[in-house]
């Protein structure tokens, strides 16, 4: 499919809403930062109206003769927009319902769901894997590796 198709032009404000999108956000069932380029996808249409492109439903639609959805047994999800929102299509749409959930700049700023239980939890496995360097990782860096090892089965994490 990749000769055929043509790659997009940048858009005015292209970095900003990459920047957004790619920003943590804080609140019960945020977007997964694992699932940032999931999100842009959903959610361009309504942050880029000078785009003018159509809503949703219509893009996944327009996507079909070019979507061979990577996602395969046992990754049901998170690969691609389209695999991804025709298995989590009702998740999808509530998440955009919902107002624009605060940002967090950084891991420091933000908590998990039972954040020490998580905490420990990484500190569990990487106790077990004695072929990485030891040293003591902040919070914050412990936080991120939850996310990267532990959250790829959810589209959404709950932070505070």
């Amino acid at each position: 499919h990749g000769p055929g198709l043509a790659p997009h032009t940048d858009f005015a404000g292209e970095a900003d809403f990459g920047r957004e999108l790619a920003a943590l956000r804080v609140g019960r069932r945020a977007p997964n930062p694992l699932y940032a380029h999931l999100f842009a996808a959903f959610e361009r249409d309504r942050r880029c109206p000078e785009l003018a492109l159509p809503d949703l439903e219509a893009q996944i639609g327009s996507w079909l003769p070019w979507a061979d959805p990577l996602e395969q047994r046992p990754i049901a999800f998170g690969l691609t927009p389209y695999g991804t929102y025709t298995r989590l299509r009702q998740n999808v749409i509530d998440h955009l319902a919902r107002e624009p959930l605060p940002i967090a700049p950084h891991y420091g700023a933000l908590r998990l769901r039972n954040d020490e239980a998580a905490l420990a939890r990484v500190r569990s496995f990487l106790a077990d894997l004695p072929e990485l360097p030891t040293r003591e990782l902040a919070p914050a860096e412990l936080r991120e590796l939850w996310i990267l090892l532990f959250s790829f089965d959810s589209l959404f994490v709950t932070t505070e």
